[in-house]
């Protein structure tokens, strides 16, 4: 009896292994930063819808099931794809028709394929990430554009009421992740770096809409 209980008894001195997320979700969460990162790139020609199809194809590779159920799960929404394609019949300009209705379609099948087959709290991962890195690729080009309030940084985005958006996105994402235990210690921590960068550029950046909207987000999220 004794013996049976020693590896009980040494079990329980044993401080908890921090739990490492599976290889597969990684490379998921990977796929998913791509994917929103390139929602951010609209200026850049072809290379967001590219990005995003790398990302979706990612996808279906690592986790084939969950997106094929999601998509049936979702099939009305396949019927807005076709109708946005169809619509180029009776268009006074098939060629553009044809191409928004792909985009659509396109878009349409990356944000199932993102909702089957990441968990909430990865979500919020992708979510953050991505902004994370256009802020960075913002603040690294230094490009400035102009305001009432005078030059201010636009980035890689083009717009100081875009980077006030993802400012505004980067801080209400980084506070749920603070709060989150299921969240990594290390990600919760380097929130703090990052949104204070984020909280630097909202603020400098003179985008009013931003700026309310973060303010209205801290009063919910005080509540």
């Amino acid at each position: 009896m004794r013996a049976a209980t020693l590896p009980t008894a040494e079990t329980g001195r044993r401080p908890a292994r921090t739990r490492l997320a599976p290889p597969i979700d990684l490379l998921v969460i990977a796929a998913g930063v791509v994917m929103l990162s390139a929602t951010w790139l609209g200026g850049f020609g072809p290379v967001a819808p590219l990005m995003i199809m790398a990302g979706a194809a990612g996808l279906v590779a690592l986790k084939p099931r969950e997106c094929l159920a999601g998509v049936f799960q979702c099939w009305p929404l396949l019927i807005v794809v076709a109708l946005g394609c169809l619509s180029a019949l009776w268009s006074t300009a098939p060629s553009v028709s044809i191409r928004y209705g792909v985009q659509v379609g396109i878009t349409i099948l990356a944000t199932i394929l993102l909702v089957s087959t990441l968990r909430p709290e990865e979500f919020l991962r992708v979510v953050f990430g991505s902004c994370a890195i256009i802020l960075i690729l913002c603040l690294a080009s230094g490009r400035q554009g102009p305001s009432l309030a005078g030059p201010v940084l636009i980035g890689v985005l083009g717009s100081k009421n875009e980077i006030g958006g993802l400012s505004h996105l980067l801080i209400c994402s980084g506070m749920a992740l603070a709060i989150d235990r299921a969240q990594p210690r290390w990600l919760r921590l380097l929130v703090l770096p990052v949104g204070a960068a984020g909280l630097f550029v909202l603020l400098t950046g003179f985008s009013t809409g931003a700026v309310l909207s973060t303010l209205m987000f801290l009063a919910a999220f005080a509540i």
